[in-house]
C-alpha cells in the first residue's frame, strides 16, 4: 500500500514514469518482455523502451524492425545476439549493442543465470504490428529487407 508521499509522487509522475511491475509481461516472443515506455503508458511520441529477461536456454525469436533501430543494454547474465543470421555478438553485463533498421535478430541466453536487458527502439512505427515483424529462424536479413522494401 502506498503511503501519502509515495501516492503524491506517483500521481505527479503518472504520465512520465512507469514501474516495471505495472506493465504486463509479454511471453509469446520468448523470455519475458515488458515494454514500459510507450504511447499508451507515458504518451511517448518517438520511441519505446523496456526491460527483458531470459532464463538459461531461452531465446527471443528471430524478428525485424522495419521502421526503426533497437538499442540493447545488458544488465546481467550472458547471451548471444545473432544479426542477419550470421553475425554473432556475445552479450555480457555493461555491453550495449545496436540493431539497425531492417536487420533480423534474435537473442539467446547462453549462460547459467538470468540474462537481463534494457531495450529501446526509435522511431516509432505507425502501429505496433508494423514496428515488429516475427520471422522464421532460417530467414536471412537480406530476404527480410527485400520483403519490407528497404
Amino acid at each position: 500500500m502506498l503511503n501519502q508521499t509515495q501516492n503524491s509522487t506517483r500521481n505527479s509522475t503518472q504520465n512520465s514514469a512507469v514501474r516495471r511491475e505495472e506493465v504486463s509481461p509479454m511471453t509469446s516472443r520468448g523470455g519475458e518482455i515488458r515494454v514500459m515506455l510507450t504511447p499508451k503508458t507515458v504518451e511517448a511520441k518517438r520511441l519505446i523502451m523496456g526491460y527483458a529477461h531470459l532464463k538459461p536456454g531461452e531465446t527471443i525469436i528471430n524478428h525485424v524492425h522495419d521502421y526503426g533501430e533497437e538499442a540493447i543494454y545488458v544488465i546481467s547474465g550472458t547471451g548471444l545476439l545473432i544479426l542477419d543470421g550470421d553475425q554473432n555478438i556475445g552479450l555480457e553485463p555493461n555491453l550495449a549493442a545496436i540493431v539497425h533498421q531492417g536487420q533480423t535478430h534474435e537473442i539467446t541466453n547462453t549462460g547459467p543465470e538470468l540474462l537481463e536487458m534494457v531495450f529501446a527502439s526509435a522511431p516509432l512505427a505507425p502501429t505496433p504490428s508494423q514496428g515488429h515483424r516475427e520471422l522464421p529462424k532460417q530467414e536471412s536479413g537480406t530476404l527480410a529487407k527485400q520483403e519490407s522494401g528497404t
